[in-house]
């Protein structure tokens, strides 16, 4: 296989041609070229001698070297190029131009990662080695790198633009934190966050470690496992029982109440009593055969039920008022 060696040749004498199987070889050149623009090989690599040093093989020209962290790519004439030297975990892009490192890049308007975004902007395709709890696997982990302590931990903001200038915001976010500052204890907490204009980012709601939920800031904080603690709860299934008195003084019902009380009943003392013995419940109330078979109810179910509950005793108490003033003699109250 014919070789040209460079060291041994000297003036300005032409590479020869080669067959297409042939092989060029450059044999090593420990000593500087002998004029500037020749090519030689020096160790590994192929250099240019500029007159002054030795240059890596550029690929427009010999003033351009490649860079450590560069990347070769072609441009729209079909010219090799290198990109300039990437600084430190920045990420190598290709927009509008020339490629380039970027240390907050911008990667399209989707993202797919182990499969396609389908309609997401960003979608996660992982295999879960572990799917029970508490064995350390997740699809997706976002961690935070500062020191451990107390309420540290990784979290994800959900942004947008808030101006007609276009300038994003956090409108809300998710984290999970250290739950105390005991070093080796990994009790964490989860964290839901929104934003206030008057007041900036506030936590709306926190899970603790044993699963109790804080909703805003109540007193008393959390209040242990499977316990909510919140300002205050409302429900639609809330709802007033006035119907009662409706029924009770004018013999009916009102039409806009036809629907949810038109059915309603008011049973005199001996009436309750009487339900009672063969239901072993109140009228108002669910039993146990109820309870059982439909499940329980809704915390504003029960409250409206007490609340009629407590309409229909006083009804009873009036009943009692007006038999006493008849024994006594007297007008009722």
């Amino acid at each position: 296989m014919p070789a040209y060696d460079r060291s041994h040749q000297h003036g300005t004498e032409a590479i020869p041609t080669f067959l297409p199987m042939d092989i060029l070889t450059f044999t090593d050149q420990a000593a500087a070229p002998d004029a500037a623009g020749e090519l030689q090989r020096n160790g590994d690599r192929l250099v240019f001698y500029d007159g002054t040093a030795a240059r890596n093989l550029a690929l427009e020209n010999a003033a351009t070297d490649l860079t450590t962290n560069g990347v070769v790519y072609a441009n729209s004439s079909g010219l090799l190029l290198a990109t300039a030297q990437g600084a430190a975990n920045s990420v190598l892009t290709a927009n509008a131009g020339a490629p380039s490192f970027s240390a907050t890049p911008v990667i399209g308007t989707s993202l797919g990662i182990g499969g396609t975004a389908g309609g997401a902007g960003l979608a996660l395709d992982a295999y879960a080695a572990n799917t029970a709890v508490n064995l350390g696997s997740a699809t997706m982990a976002a961690r935070s790198t500062d020191a451990f302590a107390i309420d540290k931990g990784g979290r994800i903001g959900f942004m947008g633009q808030f101006n007609t200038a276009g300038t994003y915001t956090i409108f809300g976010a998710v984290g999970a934190r250290k739950e105390n500052a005991t070093d080796g204890n990994t009790d964490g907490y989860l964290e839901f966050t929104t934003r206030s204009n008057a007041g900036g980012e506030n936590v709306a709601m926190k899970i603790t470690s044993t699963g109790g939920v804080v909703v805003g800031s109540p007193t008393g904080g959390d209040k242990g496992a499977g316990t909510i603690n919140a300002t205050a709860v409302y429900d639609d299934n809330v709802l007033l029982t006035d119907a009662v008195w409706d029924l009770y003084y004018d013999g009916h019902v009102r039409d806009e109440d036809q629907a949810r009380w038109g059915a309603l009943r008011l049973r005199s003392i001996a009436e309750t009593a009487a339900f009672t013995r063969q239901h072993r419940h109140l009228p108002s109330l669910p039993g146990r055969a109820e309870w059982e078979a439909e499940g329980s109810r809704s915390l504003g179910q029960m409250v409206t039920a007490l609340w009629e509950t407590v309409e229909h005793l006083q009804r009873h108490i009036f009943e009692l008022e007006g038999r006493l003033a008849t024994m006594e003699g007297r007008e009722a109250d």
